[in-house]
């Protein structure tokens, strides 16, 4: 297992989590998103499948063996060095077992080339949804051609994302899936998403069918704005979920998980099994 040096210290490990946006001055105020990411941490560390609070996730850190330790943050890519204290041993796992750690620093990270394609699309996603809530920002009514603007974004996001989720769903995850069957509450949840994205697509698409004529005014343009805005937060929201769960996951790979993943990929996603 690889981590981004030869071996880690507390000072280096907190310094990485700052940059990533997983340090103690980075806590989300959504508490669902907080709870689900502990879940997420407590499975990491073989706890059982629940909701494990950040409390419960950090007391099972600190019952833990220097052994157990070390093994869980060299499992995370941040391989203490040798003379590390139990203390600190157990305040870099803390902070490396937030899904965010390697996240916001993934390309700190030696196997950076492994998700880099995966990362960019989803950077681009997130691009194209701030275009296309900025189509029905403000107050004033819509135009019949300004409505066919926030369609014309739409399809833009829409044709981009459809090979991108076939390559997960057919490629990707059921590869995961297999190596990490303790995640399934959490891969169950993705397929939900997926499942789920088209009915939000749907909302949207009606609510511009019925501006394309005549515009968007009064109660039809806050029902165009509710539907792109609340399609924009649904993925947004699936985007942090995958990334979460798969980042710490990819980046971490053996060297004959790495060769298994390789021999799974096809097409343009088959150059995002090299490291590059």
């Amino acid at each position: 297992l690889q981590g981004a040096q030869q071996s880690y210290t507390l000072a280096d490990v907190r310094q990485r989590a700052e940059a990533g946006g997983a340090g103690d001055n980075n806590k989300s105020s959504n508490e669902a998103d907080e709870t689900r990411d502990a879940a997420i941490q407590g499975v990491r560390l073989g706890l059982p499948a629940g909701n494990s609070s950040r409390q419960v996730v950090e007391a099972n850190i600190e019952s833990m063996s220097r052994e157990k330790l070390i093994e869980h943050l060299a499992q995370l890519g941040v391989p203490p060095a040798a003379e590390v204290s139990d203390a600190d041993l157990a305040a870099m796992l803390k902070l490396a077992v937030r899904s965010d750690f390697w996240r916001g620093v993934w390309q700190q990270h030696p196997n950076k080339g492994l998700l880099r394609m995966w990362m960019y699309s989803h950077d681009g996603f997130r691009k194209r949804l701030t275009a296309l809530r900025q189509t029905v920002a403000g107050d004033a009514d819509l135009t019949a051609a300004q409505v066919a603007d926030v369609d014309s974004h739409l399809q833009g996001f829409l044709k981009k994302n459809a090979p991108h989720s076939e390559f997960e769903d057919a490629q990707l995850f059921p590869y995961f899936k297999e190596a990490y069957p303790q995640f399934a509450q959490f891969w169950q949840e993705i397929d939900n998403q997926h499942g789920k994205f088209n009915e939000v697509v749907k909302k949207a698409t009606e609510a511009i069918a019925a501006g394309a004529s005549g515009g968007a005014n009064g109660d039809a343009r806050k029902s165009l704005a509710g539907a792109v805005n609340g399609l924009a937060d649904f993925y947004e929201d699936h985007l942090l979920l995958e990334e979460r769960l798969m980042v710490p996951l990819w980046l971490n790979v053996t060297d004959a998980q790495k060769a298994e993943l390789r021999s799974r990929l096809r097409g343009m996603y088959w150059l995002s099994s090299y490291s590059f």
